[in-house]
């Protein structure tokens, strides 16, 4: 994860200073985690995991907001596309 927060793949929206246990994700970004981990397993690439997510924040930014830790309902449409 820390890679992952380096790289500004998964940023943690409630704090993204410090190190180890003194970063807080939101539930956003727990959505963002799980599906880089589910598309992971199912042998995707990373690079395209990546790229998958990056679109999917930009075509539905709702189920990622910037500040907050809340989910719209557009959270279905997150659900529909994992499966």
């Amino acid at each position: 994860m820390q890679y992952w927060r380096e790289k500004r793949i998964v940023v943690p929206i409630i704090s993204d200073t410090g190190m180890g246990r003194s970063i807080y994700y939101s539930k956003s970004n727990l959505v963002e985690l799980a599906a880089m981990v589910y598309w992971l397993s199912t042998g995707i690439s990373f690079d395209i995991a990546c790229e998958t997510l990056k679109q999917l924040k930009e075509q539905e930014s709702c189920l990622f907001p910037v500040r907050g830790s809340g989910l719209c309902c557009c959270y279905h449409r997150m659900i529909h596309f994992l499966w």
